[in-house]
């Protein structure tokens, strides 16, 4: 026999799972990220205190709840105006939509005041 520098096949010899690995689908994952804006107006708060008390409620509940990062995107000096951010992820992008969905169903429900303004975004 003459050697070519090719390895006959038969001679080759690749345990089970090395094949498994090599013969694997690639498996693209997507990111789906959600953001929630909410500028909420607090009409029962009388000082600075208050909204930091309000709003530091509504932020634990909804990380307890939702499991989402939540972040308070208020100016210090109005006291009457409050004004979250909330983001998810996931691989969905139908799951990220609900999940915000129902950040804002919970915000509007327990809020001694009024949404002002929201915006939804999915990236």
């Amino acid at each position: 026999m003459v050697y070519d520098g090719l390895i006959p096949f038969e001679d080759i010899v690749v345990f089970p799972p090395l094949l498994v690995l090599l013969y694997r689908p690639v498996r693209s994952m997507a990111i789906i990220v959600g953001s929630l804006h909410i500028e909420m107006f607090l009409s029962e708060s009388e000082s600075l205190k208050d909204r930091r008390r309000v709003v530091k409620s509504i932020m634990d509940r909804l990380r307890n709840k939702y499991k989402v990062a939540v972040a308070d995107l208020s100016e210090q000096p109005r006291w009457r105006y409050a004004e979250i951010g909330v983001s998810c992820v996931s691989n969905s992008e139908a799951h990220v939509r609900d999940i915000l969905q129902n950040v804002l169903r919970f915000v509007e429900g327990n809020l001694y005041g009024e949404i002002i303004h929201q915006q939804l975004e999915v990236y």
